[in-house]
């Protein structure tokens, strides 16, 4: 209910101001209906030119706070930082989407969403994205029994030309055997027949992290950093080598020394500081990551022990 009530306010500033407004993944179901799930933010992609100015709106109009940017938040990244709404779900306005086509090309075959002002991505695109999403964006969200909803929930909405041409894409992915498992799993779900867990380690790391790490000491933004470490251990080996990668289009703090340097010396104390915090997450990843196999070789044990 909160999410549809914010939505109306975004489809009212799209109207006023003649401008496509995309509601992503989970925003989808808050609007039809189906299927019905949790919803952790609202994720929503304009044109590019008009993100920050609906940044400006939730924030001086609606009374949103301004959450501090968390790496892919920055001038460059894919949305600007998260608006949190008081009392309601923060909203993510995205500028463009990762693995995605172009995002004028995404919005021009966007449909109507019901509500004037509200449009969604195109059935393929759609599925496309919540696959793209909950693999390799968020490794650690790999067969999580939401994203498994609304991905089964999207390829029921495709004709079969459009699930050639998803199935198609995740053959020549660099993750494809992950994300050919949940288009499988998810295929199931649609169809109503039993499913067999295709990530159980994933699964099993949840736990951990929920649980047994939870007592750590650790900040929003090292928490999140231990989570994708972890998942990218147990995925095929360019998971990890992203993670090193992803160091140098981490936004720069406002105002830092780093910021101001027009050289690559400028970067390097705040690079190094990077690189350590993403050792720190190696080490505390790895012993989830065993801790997790661990169990899960227990767990195919007592199966095999009949219990």
């Amino acid at each position: 209910l909160a999410a549809r009530a914010q939505l109306v306010e975004l489809a009212e500033w799209a109207a006023e101001r003649g401008v496509p407004l995309v509601v992503l993944k989970g925003g989808v179901a808050a609007v039809t209906g189906e299927p019905p799930v949790g919803m952790a933010d609202l994720d929503v992609l304009v044109p590019r030119e008009t993100a920050a100015e609906l940044g400006g709106f939730l924030q001086e109009s609606r009374g949103y706070g301004g959450a501090a940017a968390l790496p892919g938040e920055g001038a460059g990244g894919h949305h600007i930082p998260q608006r949190d709404a008081p009392g309601g779900i923060p909203v993510e306005v995205h500028r463009f989407l990762n693995d995605m086509p172009d995002p004028r090309t995404l919005i021009d075959r966007s449909r109507a969403l019901g509500t004037r002002g509200l449009r969604r991505l195109a059935p393929a695109d759609h599925l496309w994205y919540l696959v793209i999403h909950s693999t390799a964006s968020h490794p650690e969200r790999r067969g999580s029994l939401r994203d498994l909803a609304l991905v089964a929930r999207a390829w029921t909405e495709c004709g079969e030309a459009e699930r050639e041409a998803v199935l198609a894409q995740a053959r020549a992915h660099r993750l494809a055997p992950v994300l050919l498992s949940l288009l499988r799993m998810a295929c199931g779900v649609a169809e109503a027949e039993a499913v067999e867990d295709r990530f159980p380690r994933e699964s099993a790391a949840r736990c951990v992290l929920l649980h047994r790490l939870s007592v750590l000491p650790l900040s929003r933004r090292m928490r999140r950093e231990v989570s994708r470490t972890t998942f990218a251990l147990m995925g095929p080996p360019g998971d990890y080598r992203d993670c090193w990668a992803g160091l140098r289009g981490d936004p720069l703090p406002p105002g830092s020394a780093a910021a101001r340097g027009n050289g690559r010396l400028a970067r390097l104390p705040l690079l190094a500081w990077r690189a350590g915090r993403l050792g720190v997450a190696t080490v505390i990843g790895a012993g989830a990551a065993a801790w997790a196999a661990q169990g899960v070789r227990r767990a195919r044990a007592a199966e095999g022990n009949g219990g």
